[in-house]
């Protein structure tokens, strides 16, 4: 079941997410559309953002979230 969250559409560069986070991320192209945190959410275009969880760990679905179209 993929969160209940709405959905984001933010358009932003890899230079202002990472401007905006301090994290780091791999490089895309163009903008990307939407910040998730549920690799099973429609990521197409999105960045994925792999959080540290009491019961999983984000970092353990990105290549999922890669799959599903994830730009970051």
């Amino acid at each position: 079941m993929a969160s209940v969250i709405p959905e984001n559409q933010a358009r932003f560069s890899h230079a202002e997410l990472l401007e905006a986070t301090g994290g780091s991320c791999e490089p895309f192209a163009g903008a990307g559309r939407g910040v998730w945190t549920d690799s099973r959410a429609e990521l197409a275009g999105g960045v994925f953002v792999a959080l540290p969880g009491e019961r999983f760990d984000g970092h353990d679905f990105v290549a999922q979230a890669t799959a599903r179209g994830a730009a970051g």
